[in-house]
């Protein structure tokens, strides 16, 4: 993966696997100004359960117990959220929901992890506005 600025939009290369072994580059981007209402409303329907999975992460000890617990943590995590998730990665990157299925699994991980990198800066800013309104509505 390689990160990258281009005219001030946060970009990053990933080297994706195919299931029938080949590979392709694909490019993570922001949203566009166009998809960033569309990509506001997937991140809103995570952000609940991601700060719950995160807890469970972070809290507990090492034992087989609590690693298993925060195993499904994360797979509730995906299980609840998971279109949401490839929403985000589709408009990332422009590829249609059905190639996501091509994929190998350590491909996926690398893209979400290229979403949140190039993304970070979006996901605070939308985190803050959205916690924000909650606290006032409290």
């Amino acid at each position: 993966m390689s990160a990258e600025t281009n005219l001030g939009f946060n970009l990053e290369s990933v080297s994706v696997v195919l299931r029938n072994g080949t590979t392709e580059a694909v490019v993570v981007s922001e949203p566009s100004f166009g998809e960033e209402a569309q990509f506001e409303a997937h991140f809103a329907r995570i952000l609940p359960h991601v700060a719950s999975a995160a807890r469970s992460v972070f809290e507990g000890g090492t034992d087989a117990a609590a690693l298993v617990g925060k195993a499904q943590a994360f797979a509730g995590l995906l299980a609840l959220c998971g279109e949401y998730l490839y929403a985000l990665i589709c408009l990332s990157t422009g590829k249609p929901r059905d190639w996501l299925n091509s994929i190998t699994r350590e491909s996926g991980i690398n893209l979400v992890s290229a979403l949140v990198k190039v993304n970070a800066p979006f996901f605070v800013r939308v985190s803050q506005g959205l916690l924000g309104s909650l606290t006032q509505k409290v």
